[in-house]
Formats: C-alpha cells, structure tokens, sequence
C-alpha cells in the first residue's frame, strides 16, 4: 500500500526531527 508506506515514511521523519531537537537542546544546556 503506497498510502501507507508514505505515512510511516512521515512518522520516521517526524521522529528524526524530535530526536535531533532533543540532542540540540541537550547540547545546549551542557554548554
């Protein structure tokens, strides 16, 4: 199912971009 696929595709992008925010703030508060 091509719908379906493309909505996990979004899901794990969306995920990356939460995990990057974290590692950021992380980062930023460590320095």
């Amino acid at each position: 199912d091509p719908a379906f696929g493309h909505c996990v595709d979004g899901l794990i992008r969306l995920d990356l971009h939460s995990l990057r925010a974290a590692k950021r703030s992380r980062y930023l508060e460590a320095a």
